[in-house]
């Protein structure tokens, strides 16, 4: 264990780049999300089967809502 000291400078500067690459690729992964919820919501509404659709919001409504 002796050889594998790090200096707390170090290990703050290596937590900081891994957070930093974790946030971009969770924001880039919610921004494609976000998007193709976007889009799949606009063709639910302009077809008739817009029943997943509430069937989806009743499921998300109770998972805030803590059901």
């Amino acid at each position: 264990m002796e050889g594998a000291v790090i200096s707390r400078a170090g290990l703050a500067r290596t937590r900081g780049v891994i957070q930093r690459e974790m946030t971009t690729r969770l924001t880039a992964r919610l921004k494609r999300l976000i998007d193709s919820q976007r889009r799949g919501r606009a063709r639910l509404r302009n077809t008739p089967s817009s029943g997943m659709s509430n069937r989806l919001n009743q499921m998300h409504t109770n998972l805030v809502e803590g059901e």
